[in-house]
């Protein structure tokens, strides 16, 4: 690679150096352009999705006023026995609707005090509020038309809002309270169902992270879900987006089985205590665990001490110097004095030599004798040591 010269109209050649942080440079440059990580496509109406179709926004401002949020991904045949009061919140469920068991399991945890808020474009019957289609909702006019939201006791508050994508209004036996209302009929009603509510909401579409804060839509469904939320648990049903979370091991299991096995762990467990039963040594002798340690160094020079063995242990610190110089110079270990002075003198010399005679003569003369007096065997034993830690140091050479 070439450069110009800002003297003169030659071109110089780039150092190395700089021509290969140069290439660097291009290649991650490259690499951050052609190999971009795309965020995940999520299900519409998801409560943790932040796309333009998802509702991060709507649960992010339940948070706010709720007691706790949580993400409900289970069937509804599954929802938690009511110990405080909660609200299950269903936003836009995918297509193919609710099944009939879960219907019936949920309506019978709204009758024990608790509330079910239903997004969606067109429900099904609950408790006697269904969606009608209206064909007549096709000759509205285009853009923004007034919605009215209803509150008892006050005037009804119109605010704009875009036209509804759905062609369905809210049709049931009365009395039902009605939140939401256009020139065309009901768009949002709750109803009173045994100690709990359900709420129905016609217009999903409002909660999305790209219209909730359009032509007041916020304005509109806010006072619904601040209602609702307010101090209560919130789940935000996501098993109908496809978001399941699977049951732990125990789940599997009935409740009347798993009480069975564990009366049956509690008795084997009975059975084992009465029949002393243990699973290792109550205690494990210290002689089991240390060998050749200090304690049994200490006991045995003890028992020598006592029983005055001094001569027996001279006896047997020669044969270990005799085995010694066996192993290094090749002499039989039953050679004479003379015969290993000779042979060291040879190899180690005259003062390695003079040494060692002077120590054969001195095992040799107690020898005969156990009853040593402690003064020489602490002399011998010493002299014995140096002369064997100098034949260890000449080894090594």
């Amino acid at each position: 690679m070439l450069r110009a010269n800002s003297g003169g109209g030659r071109l110089k050649p780039w150092s190395p150096l700089a021509a290969m942080a140069a290439a660097v440079v291009l290649f991650l440059a490259a690499g951050l352009f052609l190999v971009r990580e795309k965020a995940p496509d999520q299900t519409p109406y998801v409560s943790f999705s932040a796309d333009l179709d998802g509702t991060k926004a709507t649960a992010e401002m339940i948070e706010g006023v709720a007691a706790d949020v949580r993400q409900w991904r289970q069937p509804w045949t599954q929802l938690p026995e009511p110990v405080t009061i909660g609200v299950l919140a269903a936003i836009q469920p995918a297509a193919g609707g609710i099944d009939p068991k879960e219907r019936d399991s949920v309506l019978q945890w709204v009758e024990r005090g608790n509330h079910l808020l239903l997004f969606q474009q067109r429900p099904d019957e609950w408790a006697g509020m269904n969606g009608e289609r209206l064909e007549k909702t096709a000759d509205a006019a285009d853009g923004a038309f007034p919605v009215k939201r209803l509150q008892p006791g006050s005037p009804a508050v119109e605010a704009l809002a875009d036209k509804p994508v759905t062609r369905y209004r809210l049709q049931g036996a009365e009395p039902s309270e009605q939140l939401l209302t256009d020139d065309f009929g009901t768009l949002a009603a709750s109803r009173r169902y045994g100690e709990g509510t359900i709420t129905i909401v016609l217009t999903p579409e409002w909660l999305r992270n790209d219209t909730i804060d359009r032509h007041g839509h916020f304005e509109l469904v806010w006072p619904i879900l601040r209602e609702l939320s307010d101090g209560r648990t919130v789940w935000i049903d996501e098993y109908h987006h496809g978001i399941t979370s699977k049951p732990g091991l125990l789940a599997v299991y009935p409740g009347w089985l798993l009480a069975v096995y564990a009366q049956l762990a509690l008795a084997f467990l009975g059975w084992l205590w009465i029949r002393g039963k243990r699973f290792g040594p109550v205690h494990t002798p210290r002689e089991w665990i240390v060998r050749r340690g200090d304690e049994t160094l200490l006991a045995v020079s003890g028992w020598f001490r006592k029983r005055r063995l001094n001569g027996h242990l001279l006896r047997e610190q020669e044969m270990y110097v005799r085995q010694r110089l066996q192993d290094r110079y090749g002499v039989r270990a039953q050679a004479s004095i003379s015969e290993w002075v000779e042979t060291v003198r040879s190899r180690a010399g005259d003062r390695a030599a003079s040494e060692l005679q002077v120590i054969l003569e001195q095992l040799e003369r107690v020898s005969g004798s156990d009853s040593v007096p402690d003064r020489e065997f602490l002399q011998t034993s010493g002299k014995i040591a140096e002369w064997i830690e100098k034949l260890d140091k000449e080894r090594s050479r």
